[in-house]
């Protein structure tokens, strides 16, 4: 019944359709079980032209909810739970692990040799996981969800941190990467969203 609620709410349109196709029905055949509507009646062949249209129509949507929709509304609902643990361990879990690490070089906590290379394989832990997560969980996944997935390819910060990581940019000192606040900024706000996004993913599939 939850998902045939859901049904009538998104679809309220084809639901007063059905409805009068439904209404349509019962006259006609309280009319004919009566005796007011018979077949010497003059539209009668129209009457059950519409009658019969009532009934595909009303057959056809039955079959979509039952075969389709509410199935496809299952589906969503157990790939946002494991689209929420997905984001949650492979992703954000990723960052703030990243964010620890440019922290402890920020304090001198942490060798910075040692530390790039942890960061590089965070980074490519990182982009695995948005492959991942567009790949298989784009379904389910919200327009800002995907807005700040996807973005994080082409964040500049993150790429210019993943790039000093590989080794790409000796000329560049971290420091400089790392002054970048409104970078830096920029990318943390994309998390934070994926982490916003994830937990109303966990409140949709508790509904």
């Amino acid at each position: 019944m939850k998902y045939i609620s859901e049904f009538v709410k998104s679809h309220k349109g084809v639901t007063i359709l059905i409805g009068l196709a439904v209404l349509y029905m019962i006259v006609f055949l309280t009319m004919v079980g009566t005796g007011v509507l018979t077949e010497t009646s003059m539209p009668f062949e129209l009457y059950r032209l519409i009658l019969t249209l009532c009934s595909s129509m009303t057959a056809a949507a039955i079959f979509y909810v039952i075969n389709v929709y509410v199935p496809t509304r299952r589906k969503n609902r157990i790939m946002k739970k494991y689209a929420k643990l997905f984001t949650e361990e492979k992703l954000v879990r990723e960052f703030d692990i990243l964010k620890g690490r440019i922290e402890g070089i920020e304090n001198s906590r942490l060798d910075e040799e040692q530390a790039l290379n942890q960061i590089n394989l965070n980074c490519r832990n990182i982009k695995e996981a948005v492959s991942e997560c567009i790949r298989t969980y784009s379904p389910v996944l919200s327009e800002k969800m995907m807005d700040a997935v996807n973005g994080i390819l082409y964040d500049d910060f993150f790429y210019m941190i993943s790039m000093k990581a590989e080794g790409s940019l000796n000329k560049v000192e971290i420091s400089q990467i790392l002054d970048d606040e409104t970078g830096r900024n920029s990318l943390w706000e994309r998390v934070k969203i994926i982490e916003h996004e994830a937990a109303e993913m966990q409140m949709a599939g508790e509904e």
